[in-house]
């Protein structure tokens, strides 16, 4: 291999003698020897490289006598030896950058490695399935002692919003709205009657005004008077002018004395408890109120009867003002002595309110 770069070599400088070249011409010799260097490289391109020169060395002699001048650059003579070898089918080029036509190139080196690709922008795939429950945690710290009113306000809330269930039954609270055939929003409806109890002349029987429905449903029976005990419809006793109730749903009804009175019986689904506070128009913090008016019971000179809470605007039964007695309602005033005055005022009609929670 050295031994054939030196021929080449040596080529080159009878190249040089012959030519006498010129600063230009000593550039190209010094790419010749570049391209010899490189020929160094590969041995099969380095054959086909040393006929070509070889045969360039022969056209540059010009068997005829012809001489190059000094003036002829290097690439004046590779164009003078393409003219010469028109009808030769394989180019005989020392430097290619000189010449159009070319042999192939050997293969090109590979490149370095392209970067990692973007990443893709693709739809989301299906929510995969559960995994499994981890470890249980650690037990957390002891919190604080709470106190008997918290514990109470968390029962109350808790009892305020949901239903109470006792005994596998549902729980709530049931009251009677008195003097009213309709309950409250926040309650739901039972049944809707007329107030009864016992004569009021009677010592005896029940001491306890009753609710009655419109459509009683009886068992069996015997018409005739055989009991000594009875039921008897209750009426409205305010005979004197400054009644205390409104007259909105009375309609048209001057007044409220001696009509019959009526009631309605509710339920409140969510409130488990609920209470008749007298003398106050509003219930506690924490209770929620399902109405409110003034208290009424049987007169202080006939047999003993419950209080009650009798609406602020009562309504009457329809045709039912008759003074027929029976069971009858008064209201009631508060007195002096034992009772505080002040804050209470001997002669004054007592107020009242139900509350449920």
């Amino acid at each position: 291999m050295a031994m054939f770069v030196h021929l080449l070599a040596h080529l080159v400088a009878i190249y040089m003698f012959v030519a006498a070249p010129t600063k230009a011409d000593e550039v190209d010799i010094k790419k010749i020897l570049h391209e010899l260097d490189r020929m160094k490289r590969d041995n099969a391109y380095l054959r086909e490289k040393f006929d070509t020169l070889n045969a360039e060395m022969a056209t540059l002699k010009n068997g005829k006598g012809h001489r190059v001048s000094r003036s002829q650059t290097v690439s004046d003579l590779f164009n003078l030896r393409q003219k010469r070898m028109v009808d030769t089918s394989t180019p005989l080029d020392v430097d290619c950058t000189v010449s159009t036509r070319c042999p192939p190139g050997r293969d090109g080196r590979d490149g370095v490695p392209g970067r990692d690709g973007r990443d893709g922008v693709g739809k989301p795939g299906p929510v995969g399935p559960p995994g499994p429950s981890g470890p249980r945690g650690d037990l957390g710290p002891t919190g604080p002692i709470a106190s008997l009113v918290d514990i109470r306000k968390v029962v109350m809330e808790i009892v305020s919003s949901n239903a109470v269930y006792i005994n596998g039954s549902s729980g709530g609270s049931v009251y009677v709205r008195w003097g009213r055939t309709k309950c409250p929003d926040s309650a739901q409806l039972v049944y809707a009657g007329v107030a009864g109890g016992s004569h009021f002349t009677h010592p005896g029987g029940g001491g306890n005004y009753q609710c009655l429905p419109y459509d009683p449903q009886w068992g069996s029976f015997q018409d005739g008077t055989q009991s000594s005990t009875y039921m008897y419809g209750a009426e409205y006793e305010v005979s004197y002018t400054n009644t205390p109730f409104s007259l909105k749903n009375t309609n048209g009804i001057s007044t409220l004395h001696e009509n019959d009175v009526v009631c309605a019986v509710c339920h409140v689904p969510t409130r488990s408890a609920h209470v008749m506070i007298p003398a106050k128009k509003d219930c506690p913090n924490t209770w929620f109120k399902e109405y409110n008016g003034y208290l009424m019971s049987a007169h202080s000179t006939q047999k003993r009867s419950t209080f009650e809470c009798m609406d602020e605007a009562p309504e009457v039964r329809p045709g039912g003002k008759a003074n027929d007695n029976g069971a009858l309602f008064y209201v009631v005033e508060a007195q002096c002595g034992a009772l505080p005055c002040p804050n209470y005022v001997a002669g004054r009609e007592l107020t009242c309110v139900v509350c449920t929670k």
